[in-house]
């Protein structure tokens, strides 16, 4: 079995981790951080100072009272869970691109682009020809 040591000690690592977020990340410290930023003191902001601040806290709770810790742990696991989800089902694409569906009717959609209209014309224009010329039509996808 793992020992105590050792499990208190990765929970103290993971609440550093979350402590620092907290006050240097999360929308909840943004009236803080800013009321700091009014008065001249930019280190709420920066997540190297908050880092050290949270590291010496997580280290003081793991001394006096180890579970608090490991809730601070569990909340980082949940928060990173969260965001990995988040990071797998958002599609990234590369920069200048067209996505394009094409529906049973055999029209053309546009499913994502960053580019302008113009040019997102011009490509389904291309893709359609590509269509027609494939399934031997002349003409015979519609952009919508």
């Amino acid at each position: 079995m793992i020992g105590h040591d050792l499990v208190y000690g990765l929970a103290t690592v993971l609440a550093a981790l979350r402590l620092t977020e907290l006050v240097a990340i999360d929308t909840i410290f943004e009236p803080v951080r800013q009321w700091f930023h009014r008065m001249g003191f930019h280190v709420l902001s920066c997540v190297r100072c908050i880092s050290v601040w949270a590291a010496i806290t997580a280290t003081t709770l793991y001394l006096t009272f180890p579970m608090v810790n490991v809730v601070i742990a569990i909340a980082w696991v949940y928060l990173f869970k969260a965001e990995l989800i988040d990071a797998l089902r958002t599609p990234h694409y590369p920069s200048s691109v067209v996505v394009l569906r094409i529906r049973s009717d055999r029209k053309i959609e546009v499913a994502y682009t960053d580019l302008e209209a113009h040019k997102v014309l011009a490509v389904v224009q291309i893709a359609s020809d590509v269509l027609a010329a494939r399934s031997g039509t002349h003409g015979g996808v519609d952009a919508t």
